[in-house]
């Protein structure tokens, strides 16, 4: 860390900042990894949110003054997330997604409960992240952290309208790719975990990982709904391995 960011923090305040991410990391791990579609990214933004922090003594204030600290923390991150909005094409995106896991027939290989878990979760975090910066974050913060809408739309500095409008483009953007698409939408559509795992592996969508502490004990398909919204809500959030944690709270100390 550098010098200048030794000095902006106080002791005192870093080692409450330092309790208070103790306690959230694994909250603003998961939110970030649906965001920016991946744990390495996740990473590099909880890195960005504690530098800030540090540096800027106006933001550490906004999160020691708000009832819920923890909640300042989410609308923080999300703020300096929609400020480095890039330019995405959705249906660009999405065919470069079907070209990826759809590009060959079916090919089941043996049952693994935490793979299928690890596909579910990563394949649809893959289609919210064909989603423009701005829609991705209202969809993240509303439907899967469920925040009221007012409250979502105060945290992001907008209007109510502006973010109904959000949310609205966002659902028919998932909707219109994965009704037709996803078996845990409905049973009858030919996408399915089983079926993609083979492909998945090989392509390197997923891997076997180590830390497996946030695979749910049920099914992978026990949550299957055909309401978009609720399907993303059910997903398990992703946790941040404890090496991690603990050099990002090195940062605080």
């Amino acid at each position: 860390m550098s010098a200048h960011l030794r000095m902006t923090c106080p002791p005192q305040t870093k080692t409450a900042l330092s309790q208070l991410l103790r306690a959230e990391v694994h909250n603003l791990f998961g939110i970030a990894y649906f965001i920016r579609g991946s744990r390495t990214e996740a990473r590099k933004q909880l890195v960005r949110l504690c530098k800030t922090l540090l540096d800027d003594p106006e933001a550490t204030r906004r999160v020691f003054h708000a009832a819920k600290p923890g909640d300042q923390l989410i609308t923080e991150m999300v703020r300096g997330i929609s400020g480095r909005q890039t330019k995405r094409k959705t249906e660009a995106a999405f065919v470069a997604l079907d070209n990826l896991l759809r590009s060959e027939l079916t090919r089941p290989v043996a049952h693994d409960h935490v793979l299928l878990w690890e596909l579910k979760r990563s394949c649809l975090t893959a289609a919210l992240n064909c989603l423009p910066t701005a829609l991705r974050v209202a969809f993240v913060v509303t439907r899967i952290v469920g925040w009221s809408e007012e409250q979502v739309a105060a945290s992001l500095g907008i209007t109510d309208k502006a973010l109904k409008l959000r949310l609205l483009r966002a659902d028919q953007y998932l909707d219109d790719y994965l009704a037709p698409r996803c078996s845990h939408l409905d049973r009858h559509n030919p996408c399915t975990c089983p079926g993609r795992l083979g492909i998945a592996l090989d392509e390197g969508f997923i891997r076997r990982r180590s830390y497996i502490a946030d695979i749910p004990k049920r099914p992978f398909n026990a949550d299957n709904t055909h309401n978009i919204s609720r399907l993303y809500a059910q997903l398990p959030t992703v946790q941040l391995a404890d090496k991690y944690v603990e050099a990002l709270l090195e940062m605080a100390d």
